[in-house]
């Protein structure tokens, strides 16, 4: 669709500076070194990497092409203290950096796309580092959500709301639920989209709250987990759903995949079905049903989820933040018809 511009104002933009402050307390003025390896034309990169650098006094480290080895090693040897990459980025760092060249990291934060757990681990063995997984969107100056800075990281969930912020689950009609639609209040949500009285009705409620459009579940403790986009649930002919992300996260633990998309496509009766888009490691062979009999294997998936069809492609078309395109994926099956 034709994108919205989130408006934000200033005091939107200064108010999630201040909460990050407060939630990452161990940063000093003066003394941070931030590597700056995303573009920061996004709103991801433009408050972690450069609007807090510049409260904080700090030194941005410009990456211009973060996907270099080289360059990005080079970058490492500079000791930089604060880290906010995604996590295409801390997989590559995992695989070319050491613990030696890592041990200045204060904080180290992912985000711009779900963190895939074993990436954790894998950050934590090769880097010595724990990733600190967030949640936010242009909409709310983006950050929301963050785990703990103390070490008490929740593996898969997108942490706890940040000081001043409220966060609820709903469903379509507003009742709060256990899982749903995550509405947030704060002094970091929009003011609306830029000329667009009738889509900022629609996420933005009369007292304030905005549905962000991401289904989520909290645990006891207060804790977020985030489940998928509403939009990018495969409504399924019986009335059941599928949330892509649950699906990618069991295919992904296949030794022989480097990556897959799950996709809802329309079948000829118009009722649509779930395909995944798996990349093979290099080397490996599988079969469509090596895929599918995995996933009934691992009893992590109900019937209903498994996916009806696989195929084997070279590359999952992504966003700039490593977001996969289900859209482009969907079109091009469509035009195989």
């Amino acid at each position: 669709g034709i994108s919205k511009g989130a408006e934000l104002m200033h005091q939107n933009l200064m108010a999630n500076i201040n909460q990050l402050q407060c939630w990452f307390s161990a940063v000093q003025i003066g003394e941070e070194r931030f590597i700056t390896a995303l573009p920061l034309f996004h709103i991801f990169a433009l408050t972690t990497s450069q609007n807090l650098c510049i409260a904080m006094g700090g030194v941005a480290m410009l990456v211009p092409d973060p996907m270099n080895p080289k360059l990005i090693r080079e970058m490492m040897r500079m000791r930089p203290t604060i880290c906010c990459l995604v996590p295409p980025l801390w997989d590559l760092l995992s695989r070319i950096a050491s613990k030696a060249e890592c041990k200045y990291i204060k904080y180290a934060v992912s985000g711009g796309v779900a963190l895939p757990p074993a990436l954790i681990d894998k950050c934590r063995g090769a880097l010595g580092v724990s990733i600190i997984e967030g949640y936010g969107m242009s909409e709310m100056s983006p950050v929301s959500h963050c785990n703990l800075t103390d070490g008490a990281i929740v593996p898969g969930s997108i942490g706890l709301p940040l000081p001043g912020t409220d966060a609820k689950i709903c469903d379509e009609n507003g009742n709060e639920v256990s899982e749903g639609e995550l509405w947030v209040k704060g002094p970091q949500v929009m003011k609306g989209y830029w000329q667009n009285e009738e889509e900022t009705k629609i996420v933005l409620t009369a007292d304030g709250w905005l549905r962000t459009g991401d289904v989520v579940r909290m645990d006891e403790r207060g804790y977020f987990y985030l489940v998928d986009r509403i939009k990018d649930m495969i409504a399924l002919p019986n009335g059941l759903k599928v949330f892509p992300s649950e699906v990618e996260d069991v295919i992904r633990t296949h030794p022989a995949v480097n990556d897959v998309a799950l996709v809802g496509i329309p079948s000829k009766d118009g009722e649509f079905y779930a395909k995944a888009f798996v990349v093979l490691r290099e080397g490996a062979e599988l079969r469509s049903a090596d895929i599918i009999r995995y996933c009934k294997e691992t009893e992590q998936l109900a019937p209903h989820k498994i996916p009806r069809k696989v195929e084997f492609c070279q590359e999952i078309p992504k966003t700039i933040l490593g977001k996969p395109m289900r859209r482009m994926l969907r079109d091009k099956e469509q035009a195989k018809e």
